[in-house]
């Protein structure tokens, strides 16, 4: 069940919001079940909370952190990178899986199609590269992260011309 819920969010995540939700609850109480310790509201943020104090090697660590990196990819695919950067940026501090990285490398790069400055896109870009970079090591998404890197790169040195440009002028 707990895997059907997991699942069950990312197909839905974009296409029916609700049912995404409600998929990522059910993850979520599936998760802390029978932890004794457990948030007394299941909320992503106060999941990161017990993430961030639980052991390690506590039994539903791994669960906990899987239901965190696919709230992550789903705030992503929802284009709420705030979000998605709030929570995905601790779990990958935690636990540095390329799961994490690939999503990481996605949010940064679609904020630095948003920035206001050439410095600003530069800066995101460099951080979607930099998480990208580390993804290439999960065979799961090495095409996706291929591509999703290509692109960063080719936008990457765009800036950087642009930049110097930019200083140039000034």
């Amino acid at each position: 069940r707990f895997g059907w819920a997991l699942l069950t969010a990312m197909l839905q995540a974009t296409a029916d919001m609700g049912a995404a939700d409600q998929a990522l609850a059910e993850a979520l109480a599936l998760a802390f079940a029978g932890v004794s310790d457990a948030p007394a509201a299941l909320t992503p943020q106060t999941a990161l909370d017990w993430l961030q104090q639980a052991a390690p090697r506590h039994p539903r660590y791994a669960d906990v952190t899987d239901v965190l990196t696919i709230y992550g990819g789903i705030t992503v695919q929802r284009l709420e990178y705030e979000q998605a950067l709030a929570v995905l940026l601790p779990v990958y501090a935690l636990v540095a899986q390329p799961r994490q990285a690939y999503y990481l490398a996605e949010a940064y790069y679609a904020r630095s199609q948003q920035a206001a400055t050439v410095a600003e896109q530069l800066q995101e870009c460099a951080c979607a590269l930099q998480y990208g970079q580390q993804a290439l090591d999960s065979t799961l998404h090495l095409q996706r992260t291929r591509a999703l890197l290509e692109e960063i790169q080719a936008t990457y040195a765009r800036l950087s011309a642009a930049r110097r440009r930019e200083v140039l002028m000034t």
